[in-house]
């Protein structure tokens, strides 16, 4: 008898997804154009709103309301005020091209690396020993 037995093939683990994923998105940094928009942000100490555009220029101006609804951001200042909304956001309407910066071999093994860096503080908040106790 001969055990000639055909391996099946099952779903690829989620590291070799993710790399496969990480692989394609790295691939389109040379097909896929560049480009950024203008962001604002909110300065409570000086109550202004800083805007930054796609070459780094920095401009301020009031927090007020207007403000906001001249440069189409259908926000509340409100939301600015009371630090609801911290990090910066886009501008609408100005979006610029930017040069692109293709992502090479070394920037695909340092992604990981970086991105589990950056999000560190997330990581440890979702593994807090407090979570893995649960009142049945």
């Amino acid at each position: 008898m001969s055990t000639n037995k055909k391996k099946k093939r099952g779903f690829p683990s989620a590291f070799t997804v993710l790399a496969i994923i990480l692989v394609l998105a790295a691939a389109l940094t040379y097909i896929v154009p560049s480009g950024q928009f203008s962001r604002l942000t909110y300065d409570d100490s000086t109550n202004e709103f800083v805007i930054t555009d796609h070459d780094n220029n920095v401009t301020t101006e009031p927090a007020t309301q207007e403000v906001l609804d001249r440069l189409q951001i259908q926000l509340s200042l409100d939301k600015f005020t009371e630090g609801v909304i911290k990090k910066p956001i886009a501008i609408p309407g100005t979006y610029q091209r930017i040069e692109q910066r293709p992502q090479g071999f070394l920037d695909i093994i340092k992604a990981p690396v970086t991105g589990s860096m950056d999000t560190v503080d997330i990581m440890l908040f979702c593994s807090c020993p407090w979570r893995n106790y649960r009142n049945y």
